[in-house]
Order: structure tokens, then C-alpha cells, then sequence
């Protein structure tokens, strides 16, 4: 019988990021996700990555994209998480699996401002002790 790997054992997003590093290059990617922030302009130091209210699995193909694209151009950001509202495991997949490969690839990304209802999915599910979701240590 074949062992298992652990769930996040892979990169998830290596794929998508040869295929994007393929498609376009890091002059050409997206900065922000609408709110007051302007699309198609180079990443930079500063650049801030707002979550939706609601990060399920309706909504993730968007912002993964977005997500994607800042990382693959490997400038520092950080993901905004103040407004989640409403976060399911796919959600939560997406966020870890950033931090994880923005780690790997030694990209500063940090996720600040978690809101409580973040917090307590990344709790339910485990990832508390995972490197970049340490915001969530906080909430009880």
C-alpha cells in the first residue's frame, strides 16, 4: 500500500506559475482587486491584495488570479484580510497555499488584519500553526 503525502506537501501553484511565467511577464501584472486600486500596473513593495467579503468557492478563481500574478512578479505584498466575512475550506486553501509558495520562492507576503471569522476557519481546519498565519494566534 502507498503512503499518503501530507495535503500540502506539493506547491499547488507551481503549474499555474510556469503556465502564467509562460503567458506574460512581471510588467504586465495585476496590483490590487478593485478596491481604489488600479489593475495592469507593475506590483511594487506597497502593493496590497484585498480579500472579497466573501472567499468561497465561488469567488476564488478571481482573486487567485490576482494572487498568482503578484507572486510571480516576486515583489513583497501583503493580502488584506480585514473584510472576510464568509471563508470555506477552498478559501482557505488558496490563502495557505500562497503563503506557502511565496515562502518557498522567499517572496515576503503577509496576511494582515485577519478578520475573527478568518481566524476561526484557519483554526478550525488546522492551519493556525502554518508560517504565515500567525494574525490568527491572537483570536480566541
Amino acid at each position: 500500500m502507498r503512503k499518503k503525502q501530507p495535503v500540502m506537501s506539493h506547491d499547488p501553484l507551481s503549474e499555474a506559475a510556469k503556465a502564467a511565467a509562460d503567458a506574460e511577464s512581471p510588467e504586465s501584472v495585476a496590483t490590487g482587486s478593485g478596491a481604489g486600486e488600479e489593475r495592469g500596473a507593475t506590483p511594487n513593495a506597497d502593493s496590497v491584495i484585498r480579500l472579497p467579503p466573501a472567499l468561497t468557492i465561488a469567488e476564488v478563481a478571481e482573486i487567485h488570479a490576482l494572487l498568482l500574478k503578484n507572486l510571480m512578479a516576486n515583489v513583497p505584498f501583503s493580502i488584506a484580510a480585514e473584510d472576510v466575512e464568509s471563508i470555506d475550506t477552498a478559501g482557505l486553501q488558496l490563502v495557505a497555499a500562497v503563503l506557502k509558495s511565496a515562502a518557498a520562492k522567499g517572496v515576503d507576503v503577509t496576511l494582515s488584519a485577519p478578520s475573527a471569522v478568518m481566524c476561526a476557519a484557519v483554526k478550525q481546519v488546522g492551519l493556525s500553526g502554518m508560517a504565515g498565519f500567525e494574525p490568527c494566534g491572537q483570536v480566541a
